[in-house]
């Protein structure tokens, strides 16, 4: 069946309707560069050091994103600056908790006996506990434009701006689906990460038949909503996809050294003084080859979910990776651990149906309104047949495998290829003069330079 059109998930900015916000944010101070660098470095050689000018905060990112899953962090390395904000939040943290997670990353950074004097040294000096949370009015259409005429919104927009859209979707009314209320939460997602992510909650069930016995499998939707640009459009734009995720039933396979990323929502916060969650904690359960047994990464004495006493709040490892569901519907804390494709098979299958894409994508649209519209939906060429080719290929000449063999086949294709040749000059005259003698040029869009040469190579 061929469709006339085809309807992109994709929404424009209403540029008649301002789209502000009023956020909190808290950056690392410039003067926290020179210790922690400092810390980081040490032990290392004068040539190193020379190398280093950021610090990676991806662990302490990842923390954040288990016992304090409402926080928006961005970036993976720390920039010592006040007016690029790390943290974005509706409401300030606890800073006594805020400053244990710090100060946990700083011990991570350097674990190190030798390094401990240096560790606390650097700790007394940042004072972490003192840190402001500062209240900043966000432009979320704040951008340049490319000399290409292409939007370029700033760097921070391609997290805040999914952030945003993706609050007004969870507070839509409920999703029908299948006679069921499906309601959508908000996820932590990696620092790294260009956009927000919503799941269904509680899982949905499906039936399934394996080895004579009934079971059942759980499976949950997934919206992500990402901020993006379209070559040479002044304006960018927000595009919506919608998946499932499939939940682990039954001992837990562990696919390499990668570990699996288990979904927490809990009613209380795993960390003393912490507030209470809104969103889904994503930590990583990880197989430990010299215990040989499940643990939570970075949950290891030395780890940071133990110095921020976090570990002992989530569900003991080895009893949650052989009976996981079991915690799909607990009072305190419910878990799911995502199903992985290196595991063994699953009920559910892996994407939506179109027809349901299109249902989910138009019920998150409501949450856009008045600032983003739909975006013109792609239509179906005119043109019914692929153009026809205007150079001639040259014919194929036989090889030559012994004396006089082949020759008269050789001498005719050789003849019939000097035709074809003559034939494409005039062409390509004819083509050139149509342009009145002025250069055409070709714009090539390449990702690595080893394509790019494949590219121009053909």
């Amino acid at each position: 069946m061929a469709y006339a059109e085809i309807q992109q998930a994709a929404f424009l900015p209403n540029l008649e309707v301002p789209f502000t916000r009023t956020v909190h944010t808290l950056a690392f101070p410039a003067a926290w560069r020179d210790p922690i660098l400092d810390l980081y470095t040490y032990g290392r050689t004068e040539s190193a050091k020379a190398k280093i000018k950021s610090v990676p905060i991806r662990r302490l990112n990842s923390l954040m994103r288990v016992v304090a899953p409402d926080l928006i962090t961005v970036g993976a390395y720390a920039a010592f600056d006040e007016n690029k904000p790390w943290i974005y939040a509706e409401e300030p943290y606890p800073p006594r908790v805020l400053s244990t997670m710090i100060n946990a990353w700083l011990r991570n950074l350097k674990p190190t006996d030798e390094a401990y004097q240096q560790f606390l040294k650097t700790a007394r000096s940042l004072a972490a506990h003192q840190l402001e949370w500062q209240v900043r009015e966000i432009d979320l259409r704040e951008q340049s434009t490319s000399p290409g005429g292409t939007a370029v919104p700033h760097d921070h927009l391609y997290r805040l701006v999914p952030e945003i859209v993706a609050d007004r979707i969870a507070q839509l009314d409920p999703y029908e689906h299948a006679g069921h209320q499906v309601t959508f939460h908000r996820v932590a997602v990696d620092a790294r990460a260009s956009g927000a992510e919503l799941m269904s909650w509680p899982p949905l069930e499906h039936p399934a038949k394996a080895k004579g016995t009934s079971k059942v499998a759980y499976y949950s939707g997934v919206i992500r909503v990402s901020l993006r640009t379209v070559p040479f459009s002044p304006v960018p734009r927000v595009q919506i996809s919608t998946g499932i995720r499939r939940w682990v039933s039954g001992p837990v396979y562990f696919p390499g050294t990668n570990g699996v990323s288990t979904y927490l929502l809990a009613k209380d916060p795993f960390v003393e003084a912490g507030t209470r969650p809104r969103r889904f904690a994503v930590a990583m359960l990880e197989w430990d080859r010299k215990a040989r047994r499940p643990m939570w990464r970075q949950g290891g004495p030395e780890g940071l979910l133990t110095q921020v006493s976090a570990v002992d709040n989530l569900p003991s490892p080895d009893v949650f990776a052989k009976e996981p569901e079991a915690w799909l519907r607990g009072d305190d804390l419910q878990a799911a651990v995502t199903f992985h494709g290196r595991m063994r098979w699953h009920a559910v299958g892996t994407g939506l149906m179109p027809l349901e894409r299109r249902r989910l994508t138009e019920w998150a649209a409501q949450a856009l309104e008045p600032e983003f519209t739909w975006a013109l939906p792609l239509l179906r060429s005119d043109l019914k047949q692929n153009p026809a080719r205007v150079l001639e290929k040259k014919v194929p000449v036989p090889k030559e495998k012994q004396e006089g063999e082949n020759a008269e086949q050789r001498e005719r294709a050789q003849l019939e290829n000097l035709a074809r040749d003559k034939r494409n000059a005039e062409k390509r005259r004819s083509l050139a003069a149509a342009t009145n003698d002025n250069n055409v040029s070709a714009v090539l869009f390449h990702q690595t330079k080893e394509m790019r040469q494949h590219i121009v190579d053909a």
